[in-house]
């Protein structure tokens, strides 16, 4: 994602249909260390790879850099695609263009990505940019009529995304994101020149970015395929390549992140509210920041407990449980039980998030019966707050 000023975004948008990309996607601009002319010999020949994204990306050769150092090419300072999920492509022996089975195949998460798709953010991250990574998280979790869940997690082993601050970068990107290889692994990158861009912009370039992480493409450019349902132009998509003030996800993004990753057809989903409890110990009640506002419960301490009667599931299999939380303390870990502790489910750590209104969501998958249960939420180590909980079947 690209500003045109060093202070003061010029807020452009020129927006075409909203695309999925062809391939892992970097919002970027072209650094010196990425122009490296490579040596061409009758073992590795790069012509192929050049004529290749010259088809797909409608740009000519000059546009074109290699980097030797990560075997990746970058397209009009933007896109980042790397040699082997080229070579995915060029096995087909088809035309560049028109490759949808294959982008499908190569770029849109899997099913087990698209429910727990995990974020790591870097403890060197400043609040400003922590808040908007959150926030996005949050944002692309409220999207309903999708199975897409980000999550954020406490150790960067685990993510599939590791989110950072890059070096210092005079150039006029913000932020930069790769799709996940095929080890399930990306990152997302932030320019430390943009610190002091408003929170407004800085929470637009992170959801931007994560649509990056999932498979879109910008929405002002004219490659890659077009999302059924979507218009010729949407000037205020998330997608757009130009920072805009936040304003939430235009009807199309909405459309077009249900074609992606649609809800499992007859899913169950129910969230109830941690301050609506049927019985607790030790706990406060306290007015809540998060996006929605209302009420959160706080001032958990190890060993405090919340229940939930009369929770129905209505046929059994796997779940996924996910919980908005906020811990200023260094984080805590709750388990969730049925019945007063009958049946332990399974437990989640919650890591620290910088403050106790800075929310984020933890989950874990567990297997549930079919019935009407109590559910129970206990505090293995307490220092966290919780605004609610989501039950999903997946």
């Amino acid at each position: 994602m690209k500003n045109t000023k060093r202070s003061g975004f010029v807020l452009k948008s020129s927006a075409a249909a909203l695309c999925l990309a062809l391939f892992a996607f970097s919002c970027d601009q072209e650094s010196s260390d990425q122009e490296v002319v490579p040596t061409l010999t009758a073992e590795t020949t790069l012509d192929k790879y050049y004529t290749f994204l010259e088809e797909a990306s409608g740009v000519g050769r000059g546009d074109i850099a290699y980097d030797k150092s990560t075997d990746q090419f970058t397209v009009s300072h933007d896109m980042i695609v790397d040699r082997n999920t080229i070579d995915q492509y060029i096995d087909t022996d088809e035309s560049a263009n028109g490759r949808t089975e294959q982008r499908m195949h190569n770029i849109l998460l899997t099913n087990a990505q698209a429910i727990n798709f995990k974020y790591y953010i870097q403890p060197a991250l400043t609040q400003g940019w922590r808040d908007a990574v959150v926030g996005a998280i949050a944002q692309w979790n409220g999207v309903g009529g999708s199975k897409l869940r980000l999550v954020q997690v406490g150790t960067q082993a685990e993510a599939n995304i590791n989110v950072f601050v890059g070096a210092y970068d005079a150039a006029n990107w913000v932020a930069r994101a790769t799709l996940p290889s095929g080890s399930g692994k990306g990152t997302l990158e932030i320019n430390p020149r943009f610190n002091d861009m408003a929170a407004n912009q800085k929470l637009f370039a992170m959801a931007h970015e994560m649509g990056h992480n999932i498979g879109f493409w910008h929405t002002d450019q004219t490659t890659g395929t077009i999302v059924p349902g979507t218009p010729a132009t949407d000037p205020n998509s998330v997608m757009n390549s130009f920072v805009l003030p936040w304003n939430g996800f235009t009807n199309y993004d909405l459309v077009a992140v249900r074609y992606m990753y649609p809800a499992t057809s007859g899913s169950f989903t129910t969230t109830i509210q941690a301050e609506n409890y049927s019985a607790m110990a030790g706990i406060q009640v306290e007015a809540c920041t998060d996006s929605g506002g209302g009420s959160n419960v706080g001032y958990i301490e190890t060993a405090d407990w919340l229940a939930y009667n009369s929770i129905n599931i209505p046929t059994s299999g796997t779940y996924r449980v996910e919980y908005r939380v906020a811990s200023a303390s260094g984080g805590g870990r709750l388990s969730l039980d049925l019945n007063a502790g009958t049946t332990v489910l399974g437990a989640v750590n919650i890591p620290s998030t910088g403050g106790w209104q800075t929310w984020t969501t933890v989950s874990h998958n567990v297997t549930i019966n079919a019935g009407t249960y109590n559910f129970g939420i206990y505090a293995q180590a307490g220092g966290w707050n919780i605004n609610w909980f989501r039950v999903t079947k997946i």
